[in-house]
């Protein structure tokens, strides 16, 4: 994530997808599960645009059974890419020339606890013994920097190969049944529908995050303003001029 927030200053098309992975990672992306707990009245039983049979939420995205030719093509795109990083790096290999011998699954069992690594790698989970796996593959050198190209070409793939197409069936099925931009930024939880008054909105996701910047704003200020009423004090209680004097019961009494 350190490489993605420092290339993120090249450009707008790098950031979002650098709030893509962010939010994959900490499951945030606007799924139909995720969608219910803000506006369940909207996106209540939202099911999954591929199937229409299971609840959408990224993890059915890694078992959908209409998905099987899309994770295909996301591993052979990532097995493709680690070809081109190792000529690349001018590394040593001897990757499989079978794609199905490529990063296998470590147990028979279908489940979303075990699944292929490449589907673990598009949603931001670099599992351990993939590290192993290079190493079969004879792969010695560069193990950092191709982890993390690797795992950053997977999330792309995700994004492009699933995710964009899922966003725009999700937007043909809104569409269907009427629900507008407005509805989405103002719509009350269990309304019915029904556009809601000034009074009745719920506060959206950018209100909150603005209220709680503004509640932590207000607790630095408070916590800085005892710090200067201290004067010397402060500094003598272990704030920063030497860190050896640091002691932590010296500054909770100081506060």
């Amino acid at each position: 994530m350190k490489s993605l927030r420092r290339l993120n200053r090249h450009g707008p098309s790098f950031s979002n997808f650098y709030s893509f992975t962010l939010k994959c990672i900490n499951d945030l992306l606007p799924t139909g599960t995720n969608l219910s707990k803000r506006i369940s009245g909207l996106y209540d039983n939202w099911s999954c645009p591929f199937c229409n049979t299971a609840s959408e939420t990224l993890q059915h995205f890694l078992t959908c059974p209409n998905l099987e030719q899309s994770w295909s093509d996301i591993t052979l795109s990532i097995y493709t890419h680690l070809q081109q990083i190792l000529i690349k790096l001018k590394t040593r290999h001897t990757l499989p020339s079978n794609q199905a011998d490529f990063l296998p699954i470590i147990t028979d069992f279908a489940t979303v606890e075990f699944l292929p690594p490449c589907r673990y790698l598009a949603i931001g989970v670099f599992p351990a013994y993939i590290i192993a796996d290079l190493h079969d593959m004879g792969i010695r050198q560069n193990i950092k920097k191709i982890g993390v190209s690797l795992l950053k070409h997977a999330m792309a793939a995700f994004r492009s190969i699933i995710w964009i197409p899922r966003c725009t069936l999700n937007a043909e099925r809104e569409k269907r049944l009427g629900i507008t931009a407005r509805d989405k930024r103002t719509y009350a939880v269990n309304n019915n529908h029904n556009t809601p008054g000034p009074s009745q909105s719920a506060p959206g996701q950018h209100q909150l995050l603005l209220d709680r910047w503004k509640r932590n704003w207000k607790m630095g200020l408070a916590e800085w303003d005892k710090f200067v009423k201290k004067g010397s004090q402060g500094f003598n209680n272990g704030w920063g001029l030497k860190k050896d004097n640091i002691v932590v019961s010296s500054v909770v009494n100081l506060l």
